[in-house]
């Protein structure tokens, strides 16, 4: 047995007798199910697993008395009375389980059975704290299950504090929308209690009032409907003039900001020009000044070399005269 849980709150039994529905409206067709007849055919194999172990021990009584004083043989008894027996009982459970019908609708878990007073009743979801699931063998291959709806003791349900639906095909996708609808309405209940704060009343109140203002507003205007429509065409005619502009002079920034790039690549290039015109005055200068200093080296030389010869011209003239 699989059990899942709704993750719900508990609740009294008095909340939960005012949401327990008697003879509820049944919810629409698509979501109404039929107990499976893969049930009975679980119930058929495990009578006929029964007969089939009876029959054997008939035969083996039977071979044991072969010599005794009973003529009369147990195996054909047994088996006309297991087939009589299976044949009625599959009868009876098709007339019984084809009556029940369940299904989910809006506020709970709807579920209606009986052979000659058929009886509707519907769980609520948020009297359901959790729902099992029960499965053998068979009904495990055969892809059926039983479903076990625990509730907090609704009061109007005679078989107490569980409900079991049988011969439900996938059960666990059954229990998963049902457990999911049982979310929903607590969070519905949790939303509708923040909803009764007062605080959350007085926005609520307030706000009608605002939109009740508004409805007055729009009242008022609707004598004014031609001249808005004036005002709106005059509207749409300066939005679009906003927008030529906008292009325009989004089209002139674009201009000044490559008239910007074309101006900083000039003056880049004439700082360049400039270094270089600097670098050749530099080395010009240089070169004349060696040329200057070289010439006056050459000047002082000759200075010298012309008074040297002045002297010693001197030098023989007076030895002459001497």
């Amino acid at each position: 047995m699989v059990g899942i849980s709704s993750e719900g709150p508990s609740h009294g039994k008095k909340a939960e007798e005012s949401l327990s529905y008697e003879n509820p409206e049944p919810p629409e067709a698509h979501k109404r199910q039929r107990v499976s007849r893969l049930l009975i055919v679980g119930h058929i194999i495990v009578l006929s697993i029964i007969l089939f172990v009876l029959l054997v021990a008939a035969l083996l009584i039977d071979a044991a008395c072969k010599n005794s004083c009973l003529n009369v043989s147990l195996t054909p008894i047994v088996w006309w009375l297991g087939v009589i027996g299976i044949i009625v009982y599959a009868l009876y459970e098709e007339v019984k389980t084809r009556n029940i019908i369940f299904g989910l609708a809006d506020k709970g878990i709807y579920v209606e059975r009986g052979i000659f007073s058929k009886k509707a009743f519907l769980i609520p979801y948020v009297a359901i704290q959790d729902i099992d699931i029960e499965r053998n063998l068979i009904e495990r291959v055969l892809g059926i299950g039983t479903v076990i709806i625990n509730t907090a003791g609704v009061t109007h349900i005679k078989e107490g504090d569980s409900i079991h639906i049988p011969g439900v095909v996938n059960p666990y996708k059954f229990a998963r929308d049902a457990l999911s609808q049982i979310r929903a309405t607590h969070k519905e209940g949790a939303v509708s209690k923040m909803l009764a704060h007062p605080e959350i009343q007085q926005i609520k109140e307030s706000h009608e009032r605002f939109m009740n203002e508004l409805k007055d507003v729009k009242e008022s205007l609707e004598g004014f409907g031609d001249n808005i429509d004036v005002l709106e065409e005059r509207i749409k005619k300066l939005e679009d003039n906003y927008l030529s502009m906008r292009d325009k002079l989004l089209y002139l920034i674009e201009l000044v900001e490559t008239q910007n790039t074309k101006i900083k690549e000039m003056s880049e290039a004439k700082v360049e020009e400039r270094a270089a015109k600097r670098k050749q005055t530099s080395k010009a200068k240089s070169s004349t000044k060696a040329k200057s200093a070289s010439k006056s080296k050459t000047k002082k030389a000759d200075k010298k070399g012309g008074t040297r010869s002045n002297k010693t011209k001197k030098t023989k003239q007076k030895g002459k005269k001497r």
